[in-house]
């Protein structure tokens, strides 16, 4: 699990317990995250050009675990891009600078002799 996933965990845990003890507070905390979630849509309508738009929705149809990083990272390089709207083949260099920084993990498995040695002699 990525650092941001594990926030993200951490942050509705921390409301679900909130909201056992006050629910009035628990929906405007729910209505304040939908807001914040509309205005981070429409920046990054903003700030991706259709095409790239499209292709991080079909990303994230394979990995939506995924997009929310990969959107992370367009609102913090629109800092950068001021006024200009971030293309699909930037979005694949995004892609493929993330792709590095991934871990994999492979698994080598040996061919054990299991004969028994005894039986020769």
């Amino acid at each position: 699990m990525s650092q941001n996933e594990l926030e993200e965990i951490r942050k509705k845990r921390l409301q679900q317990m909130k909201s056992k003890y006050n629910p009035q507070q628990s929906q405007q905390m729910q209505k304040q995250q939908q807001q914040m979630e509309v205005q981070r849509q429409s920046a990054l309508t903003q700030l991706m050009t259709v095409e790239a738009r499209e292709r991080l929705k079909r990303i994230g149809l394979v990995k939506p675990e995924k997009v929310r990083s990969i959107e992370n990272r367009i609102i913090q390089m629109a800092r950068m891009y001021q006024g200009r709207k971030i293309t699909e083949n930037e979005l694949i260099t995004i892609l493929e600078q993330l792709a590095e920084k991934e871990t994999k993990v492979t698994i080598q498995r040996r061919n054990w002799d299991l004969s028994d040695s005894d039986e020769e002699l």
